[in-house]
């Protein structure tokens, strides 16, 4: 795949959407953000999938703490039955999908991993996809804030509520060729229609090894 970015820095995300790794898989190098603040309502601890109503989202719940509010130090609430909720959502989404069988059991078993930090839990997720679909990424952790990079600033960008990548939008403005291969099977299609920018999860288990080539710009 020839790479299109150069250095870009994303906002760390849970199972993120397909426009999360269309970054990834066309950059020399991707900076996850390890020192901002934690935010409510972003893709940090949640993502999106297709069920049979339609949207579904799913949360990572977090313990919150007055003190210390850093992504890095973002402790993950496993007093809550989250794990159980999320694999039950997915199962039920995912399990008539062409290529569920062959990649759901490594994702559960991440999941279902006692992870204490959210950003650390993100992170094997997203290089256990990454290797799934056989995309090479020089990707890190940033140790201190990024306040200027020589790339793309993404952090804001790709984002559950607002901007270009907003769930459900079919426009990228990033690039006019983000526009290409957007349109893939889905479960539900027949019944709600195409939703795009959903979790890496649907474009996954719906075109499986596909998935390099959709993610090509």
């Amino acid at each position: 795949m020839n790479k299109r970015f150069g250095q870009v820095i994303l906002a760390t995300a849970y199972l993120p959407p397909v426009a999360f790794f269309r970054i990834l898989g066309n950059s020399d190098v991707v900076v996850l953000e390890n020192c901002d603040n934690y935010q409510k309502q972003s893709y940090r601890n949640r993502c999106y999938i297709y069920g049979s109503e339609g949207f579904l989202s799913l949360t990572v719940p977090i313990i919150r703490e007055k003190d210390n509010r850093l992504i890095s130090k973002t402790r993950i609430d496993n007093s809550k039955q989250w794990k159980k909720q999320h694999l039950k959502a997915i199962i039920s989404a995912y399990s008539s999908a062409p290529f569920f069988e062959h990649y759901f059991d490594p994702i559960k078993f991440l999941i279902d991993q006692d992870h204490e930090y959210l950003s650390r839990m993100n992170l094997s997720l997203i290089e256990l996809i990454l290797s799934m679909i056989e995309i090479n990424c020089n990707l890190e952790l940033s140790t201190d804030y990024c306040k200027d990079i020589n790339g793309l600033d993404l952090r804001e960008r790709i984002h559950p509520k607002k901007g270009d990548f907003k769930v459900g939008r079919k426009v990228w403005e990033i690039n006019e060729d983000f526009k290409q291969n957007e349109q893939y099977h889905q479960v539900f299609a027949h019944k709600l229609g195409f939703i795009s920018n959903l979790s890496i999860l649907d474009l996954l288990f719906n075109e499986g090894p596909e998935t390099f080539m959709r993610l090509k710009i």
